[in-house]
């Protein structure tokens, strides 16, 4: 797999969370440029330096940065620490980088996922989210419930984002850590059985009576800045 463009491959090599075979980088450097040779160079990852990368390459706004990496190892257990985010049925990777964007610089550590093989898709998901999902301890789970369950075991508290009579408006909910949040796709929502384990469930009132859904992008990035602004 070839992660392109300098955010990707910096953040490839800030938080090694996946094996990095070599970075490839134009013949002159940038100081941007230089700092990720130097990066490198200190994990002691091959460094190849090429004047056309265009074989290589998919996109034309990699600036001639490329890093040759394996994917994130698929079967990973959570570190249990800090804030953690559950996206159900979120499938295209553009969305899954953007909330993992959001997640990440709200403060939080892992995200949870359904099963699913984003091989083909992670360099989509590295570049949509600049780098971010890097930051982020990625678990997926083909069963988000159990899981759901081992951290509430641990003491974390539970949040699902959820339109109902029951639900709380989300900025009128004192937020206790550590805790999880639960966002769903907006096609299919939460399962029943995440609903069900989480204590709390928060919506999202609009100033205004439209009544449309909002994209689990946009849900992520308003709940999760909220609750991490919350915790400092």
């Amino acid at each position: 797999m070839i992660l392109e463009g300098a955010l990707s491959v910096k953040a490839a090599l800030t938080y090694q969370r996946r094996k990095i075979h070599e970075v490839i980088l134009p013949l002159k450097l940038s100081k941007d440029q230089a700092y990720i040779y130097h990066l490198a160079k200190k994990n002691n990852i091959k460094v190849k330096q090429l004047d056309d990368v265009s074989h290589l390459t998919t996109g034309r706004t990699h600036g001639g940065v490329l890093a040759v990496v394996e994917a994130i190892p698929f079967n990973v257990q959570p570190s249990f620490k800090g804030l953690v985010l559950i996206v159900e049925g979120v499938d295209d990777p553009f969305n899954l980088g953007m909330i993992m964007r959001t997640t990440a610089i709200s403060g939080y550590t892992t995200i949870i996922t359904n099963t699913k093989d984003f091989y083909i898709h992670e360099a989509t998901i590295v570049k949509s989210s600049a780098g971010m999902s890097e930051a982020l301890e990625w678990i997926r789970s083909d069963d988000i419930p159990a899981l759901l369950k081992t951290f509430k075991a641990k003491g974390y508290h539970t949040y699902a984002a959820q339109r109902s009579e029951q639900s709380t408006a989300f900025d009128r909910i004192k937020y206790r850590v550590p805790s999880v949040l639960a966002v769903g796709g907006e096609k299919r929502g939460l399962s029943k059985d995440i609903l069900e384990l989480c204590d709390n469930h928060v919506v999202i009132e609009y100033p205004s009576n439209q009544r449309v859904a909002l994209s689990a992008v946009s849900a992520t990035s308003i709940l999760t800045y909220h609750i991490g602004r919350s915790n400092l």
